[in-house]
C-alpha cells in the first residue's frame, strides 16, 4: 500500500497542452492533484482564466499560484488571486508557492490575510525559507518548530543562508530563470558582471534554462 496520497505536477508554459492531458492520468489513479503552473508571472489575465476553466474540467485537489521568479508585487499577486477565487469551483483549493527573490513574500501574505474566502488556501512554506534560489515563506513565521529538528537541519540550513540572494534578485529583475542566477554562483561570476549577463539572454530563452545559451554569454565575459 503506498504512503503517498498528493502528487504535484509542474509544467512550463510551453506545455500546457500535453501537462492537462497528462494530469488526468494522475487523477485516476486516486491520488490529490496538485496543478502547479510555473511562471505564472507571463500570463496574461485571458490566458490564465482560459487555464482556470480547464482546472474545472479536471477537478485537481488544488491550483497553485505559482511565483517560480518572485516577481509578483501585492497589486499582481491579489489580481492573480482573485482570477483563481472568482473562476474556479468551489471545492478545488488554491496552493501558493512564492519566491523571495524581491522580498514581496511577506507583503503578498498579509494581502491574502484580509481576503474572506470560504475556499481551502495551502500556502508552501519551509524551515527559515530554505529552497531553491532566494527561497520560498518561511514556515517558522506561522507555526511552532521543533528545536531539535532545526539542529537536525542546522548543516543544510547553513548551507542556505550562505547563499549570494543578490544574483537571485538580479534574475528576477530582469525575468530570468534562477537556473541561471544558480550557475553563476557556481562559476563565481561577479555581481557587477550580472545584470548584463541577465539583459544579454535572449528573450525566447530568459524563463525557459538553457544551460548553452549561458555558457556562450559567460564566456564573452570572461
Amino acid at each position: 500500500l503506498s504512503l503517498v496520497k498528493n502528487i504535484r505536477y509542474i509544467f512550463k508554459h510551453q506545455e500546457l497542452a500535453p501537462a492537462l492531458l497528462e494530469v488526468n492520468i494522475v487523477k485516476e489513479k486516486g491520488y490529490n492533484l496538485f496543478i502547479n503552473p510555473t511562471f505564472i508571472s507571463t500570463y496574461d489575465n485571458k490566458e490564465i482564466f482560459d487555464l482556470t476553466k480547464k482546472i474545472n474540467l479536471i477537478r485537481p485537489f488544488c491550483y497553485t499560484i505559482v511565483d517560480s521568479m518572485g516577481v509578483l508585487d501585492k497589486k499582481r499577486f491579489i489580481r492573480i488571486f482573485n482570477l483563481f477565487n472568482d473562476n474556479l469551483c468551489d471545492d478545488i483549493a488554491i496552493g501558493i508557492h512564492l519566491h523571495d527573490n524581491l522580498n514581496y513574500i511577506n507583503e503578498n501574505i498579509n494581502a491574502l490575510l484580509n481576503i474572506k474566502t470560504k475556499r481551502t488556501v495551502i500556502l508552501d512554506a519551509t524551515l527559515t525559507g530554505i529552497g531553491r534560489g532566494a527561497g520560498n515563506p518561511v514556515l517558522e513565521d506561522y507555526i511552532k518548530i521543533n528545536k531539535n529538528t532545526n539542529l537536525y537541519l542546522k548543516n543544510a540550513l547553513d548551507k542556505f543562508l550562505s547563499v549570494n540572494k543578490q544574483k537571485y534578485k538580479l534574475a528576477a529583475l530582469n525575468n530570468c530563470h534562477p537556473c541561471y542566477a544558480s550557475y553563476l554562483i557556481k562559476n563565481n561570476i561577479e555581481d557587477k558582471i550580472t545584470s548584463s549577463i541577465f539583459q544579454n539572454i535572449p528573450l525566447e530563452f530568459k524563463t525557459n534554462y538553457n544551460r548553452s545559451v549561458i555558457e556562450k554569454i559567460v564566456s564573452e565575459y570572461i
